[in-house]
């Protein structure tokens, strides 16, 4: 008989089974969802880092045109401005961060109830969705009011709103920015390979089976 949470509490866990048993529509589903989440946090992590390169060097020659053409985004790979490790958008930092919501483990040290609240918190997509659509936002409002010049890292921290709302100081916009679509990434990659948001009745019971 293939284990099910409805025998540990039925109100809770009516309908959960072990994935190996079970391969429902809905558990491929969310898996797929989480592939696409983390495939497209990739993706925007590098276009960010693009957008940071071009609003620096902007920043050094300010009588440069101020519009991202096609010359500007479409240089070769030698070409190509580097990424180095200091940058606040490198792969490095991108790498340490996503791993870095995972410390919300610690809390199964005590017991499960504790952990799975930290975990769960840490893994859901509501704070990350939060601040990468206000800062977002930001930019939205910006280009809308430029006629779609390229912005200075400054001077979204300067004008925008939600960077206000946030309290980011000056140049960080950018680098704050990057943290929520790698805390995107870090989600999507769980749901990914099955790690889902867990139950207060062990670490392996999650919202996607049993681990």
């Amino acid at each position: 008989m293939p284990f099910s949470f409805s025998t540990l509490h039925p109100t809770l866990y009516p309908n959960l089974t072990h994935p190996g048993t079970t391969h429902s529509l809905p558990l491929l589903l969310l898996r797929l969802e989480g592939t696409t989440l983390f495939l497209s946090s990739i993706y925007l992590y590098h276009r960010l880092q693009r957008w940071h390169l071009a609003s620096s060097a902007y920043a050094s020659s300010p009588s440069q045109p101020t519009t991202l053409t096609k010359s500007t985004t479409a240089t070769s790979p030698s070409t190509a401005p580097k990424v180095s490790a200091s940058n606040p958008l490198s792969w490095t930092r991108f790498g340490i961060l996503l791993l870095a919501p995972d410390l919300g483990m610690v809390g199964f040290l005590r017991d499960s109830r504790w952990g799975s609240w930290i975990y769960n918190l840490v893994h859901c997509e509501i704070f990350p969705l939060v601040l990468v659509s206000t800062l977002l936002s930001d930019v939205l409002d910006l280009r809308s009011l430029t006629g779609g010049e390229a912005k200075r890292d400054d001077d979204i921290v300067a004008e925008g709103s939600g960077a206000r709302v946030l309290g980011l100081r000056k140049g960080t916009w950018a680098a704050w920015m990057g943290v929520g679509i790698t805390w995107l990434a870090h989600i999507g990659m769980d749901r990914m390979i099955g790690a889902g948001l867990k139950y207060e009745t062990g670490f392996g019971h999650t919202h996607l089976g049993v681990m």
